[in-house]
């Protein structure tokens, strides 16, 4: 499930309603981290997001910690997002604003897979994203694109 979910974030399946998608690599021996451009457009707006990318196993919780003694704590990855903050986009040479569209923020998104001990797999996906949208446009409107997207990745 887990090379699935890679493979779908490398192409940007796992963003539905993403009109452009690019994604690479950062370093070939950091397997796993990855830069994006994200660009949204729909009747709410139109917004692009610069971020950057992990996908990784888990590494199993400490021996003292959960889980209890002589069971093993069930097989984890995750994938998670951020967008590269204003000044690491200056330093990059990357531009404030893409033609006027405002950058989104992404203060964290991602799906974690984990082994549900039955031949299963619990998929879990959050999002905590800043649309930069207009202040004409009711919050709550806004906040239910952000629902709707964590419910259609899902």
């Amino acid at each position: 499930a887990f090379a699935v979910v890679r493979q779908l974030s490398m192409s940007g399946s796992l963003d539905p309603g993403c009109e452009v998608a690019w994604s690479r690599p950062i370093d070939e021996q950091e397997e796993g981290t990855s830069l994006r451009y994200l660009i949204f457009s729909n009747w709410v707006g139109t917004r692009d997001f610069y971020c950057v990318c992990r996908a990784v196993q888990v590494d199993p919780p400490a021996p003292d910690a959960w889980p209890p003694r002589g069971e093993s704590a069930p097989e984890r990855f995750a994938f998670a997002v951020a967008s590269l903050e204003p000044e690491l986009l200056v330093s990059a040479g990357l531009p404030p604003s893409n033609k006027g569209v405002e950058h989104g923020k992404i203060h964290i998104s991602g799906i974690t897979l984990s082994d549900d001990g039955n031949d299963g797999t619990v998929v879990q996906v959050m999002a905590d994203v800043d649309l930069v949208q207009s202040w004409w446009k009711p919050t709550y409107v806004v906040d239910s694109e952000v629902r709707l997207h964590v419910i259609k990745t899902a």
